[in-house]
């Protein structure tokens, strides 16, 4: 049920005579109890001559198998996170992302919002909004560019998402920070997601000290 290739390596490295991955099929089960019954006959009645003595093995399970039940859930999908890092500004979808850790896109929209908390656009979208956000503070380029930059094909919808995201447009980011001339971050309008950024950016949280949110 934990499969992986750190596992079969172990496995054949430490005397297992067979390796069977569930969900087994009826006929591989059968197949393999008849092997089965046949092993134990000649355990017990070894052909004269023909007894061996035990070889000395690991008994030490692969770190694969020792990760917790969330670390366990996580594994599969690094490979995808991996991949978002890198490629948000492309298109993704969430079939290729689903092929890329071998699951179907139900499962993999099951497990992406289990372990991470929210779905896998909206995952992506925040990544792009992050992305946005930095270059607007430490770029001149035009917001049309930085749209396209982050991954957003219209830069139209760029600037409404931005606003319902931040809680301010594009440009009204720029203008605030320009005039205050510190880059201080723009919490997103959710509780939640305001919690999020104080924890990572070491920020108390809107209202501790009297700092407004920047809410239109």
């Amino acid at each position: 049920m934990q499969h992986s290739e750190e596992l079969a390596i172990w496995a054949f490295r430490s005397g297992a005579w067979d390796y069977l991955v569930l969900p087994l099929a009826n006929a591989e089960r059968q197949r393999y109890l008849r092997a089965l019954r046949q092993l134990c006959e000649l355990r017990r009645n070894p052909p004269r001559g023909r007894q061996k003595r035990p070889l000395q093995r690991t008994q030490e399970l692969p770190e694969s198998v020792r990760l917790t039940a969330r670390a366990q859930k996580q594994q599969p999908l690094e490979r995808v996170m991996q991949y978002i890092q890198q490629h948000f500004h492309e298109p993704l979808d969430q079939k290729s992302m689903a092929d890329l850790c071998n699951m179907t896109p139900i499962r993999f929209s099951r497990a992406f919002k289990e372990v991470y908390g929210v779905g896998f656009l909206e995952f992506v979208q925040s990544r792009r909004m992050e992305h946005a956000h930095e270059l607007l503070l430490n770029s001149q380029m035009p917001v049309s560019s930085i749209a396209y930059a982050s991954g957003f094909k219209d830069p139209s919808y760029f600037t409404r998402a931005f606003r319902q995201h931040y809680g301010l447009s594009p440009s009204e980011l720029r203008s605030r920070n320009a005039i205050a001339g510190l880059q201080l971050p723009v919490l997103p309008k959710t509780r939640d997601a305001q919690r999020g950024w104080s924890e990572r950016l070491a920020f108390p949280e809107p209202g501790r000290m009297g700092m407004p949110l920047p809410v239109d």
